[in-house]
């Protein structure tokens, strides 16, 4: 039997009016395509229209997995062993994806055979090859907050505060603590630990890291770059008019970006000032701010004395050496 033509656009004559379109349908349709007949003139001359199928689902889809395709009459059977190797090989392309996941995040082996995952492999099946990754923030859930504002943050009270919280959630479900490395959460780890020999209280990375940056701004020749830096970007964003002048030198560019982490907002803006050094040299040298009562005022020409160094483009330069790799980590 020969196989069927494409029908992207097919004129069918001479059909009978009283045989029914649901036969004609099924010769020339298959289910992987959305069939629409218009009849153009009498009777005797009907214009088949074939569009590509619809992919949307409906809410009821939400609760059932999807039902396998049905060839149509006259179209070639895809065979049993054809559709296992493919569907072998997609299995075993998933299989390698899920395992490169777990090695790159440390996950043990037997993770899958917790009954949780096979609930989310069968929920992402559900929704379809659209499905879109959760997020970071997607995966924490927030429980509750407690305010302390009244109360001396000792040890003791912290650690009373967590012990309830636990008590709460389960002491089996809880592992970690994390918290700041301030001298009374350090204590009330400790009690804790204590008191649950299967807990591990473990200091914050983030605020580790940022206590380095915290010391790093006590040497003498950062402290004073990072001085002269937040001098010039809070004369310039304390100004409308001069901000707009340098934003039409760094065509829009922003000095100030927030960082994770306070003293780490103070390094990224570091890097743009680096990043717009010339233009901002060219601002401070150029007729419009020369000629502009800002140039006059005493801020003004301290601002320019320090754009115009050698000596602290050249402070801004160790400063980022020393904190880039910090603030990547970050």
């Amino acid at each position: 039997m020969e196989r069927p033509p494409e029908f992207d656009d097919v004129e069918v004559l001479g059909l009978d009016e009283n045989e029914k379109e649901e036969e004609l349908m099924q010769e020339i349709g298959s289910e992987r395509r959305r069939q629409v007949l218009e009849v153009t003139g009498n009777s005797a001359s009907k214009k088949l229209k074939v569009l590509p199928p619809q992919s949307s689902k409906g809410p009821i889809d939400c609760y059932f997995s999807p039902r396998p395709t049905v060839m149509g009459k006259n179209i070639r059977q895809t065979t049993i062993d054809e559709n296992s190797l493919a569907k072998n090989e997609l299995r075993e392309r998933a299989c390698v994806a899920i395992a490169r996941w777990m090695y790159d995040v440390g996950i043990a082996f037997n993770a899958v055979n917790y009954d949780s995952f096979g609930e989310m492999i069968q929920a992402i099946e559900n929704y379809g090859r659209e499905i879109k990754p959760p997020s970071f923030h997607e995966g924490s859930v927030f429980i509750k907050s407690v305010d302390a504002s009244d109360e001396s943050k000792t040890a003791a009270l912290l650690a009373s505060l967590i012990e309830k919280e636990l008590m709460e959630i389960s002491l089996e479900k809880v592992v970690q603590v994390v918290k700041y490395n301030a001298s009374n959460n350090v204590a009330a780890g400790r009690i804790l630990e204590a008191n649950f020999p299967h807990l591990y209280w473990t200091p914050c990375a983030a605020h580790c890291i940022d206590l380095m940056f915290e010391d790093i701004f006590k040497i003498h020749v950062f402290k004073e770059t990072f001085r002269k830096a937040v001098e010039l970007t809070g004369f310039i964003y304390g100004s409308s008019g001069v901000l707009n002048m340098l934003q039409k030198f760094t065509n829009g560019v922003e000095l100030l970006r927030p960082g994770q982490t306070r003293f780490a907002t103070a390094f990224i803006t570091l890097g743009r000032i680096h990043l717009q050094k010339a233009n901002i040299r060219k601002m401070f040298t150029s007729e419009s701010w020369t000629t502009s009562k800002w140039a006059k005022e005493v801020k003004g020409k301290k601002c320019e004395r320090t754009i115009l160094s050698p000596a602290f483009w050249n402070h801004v330069v160790y400063a980022l050496k020393v904190s880039g790799p910090l603030v990547r980590v970050l």
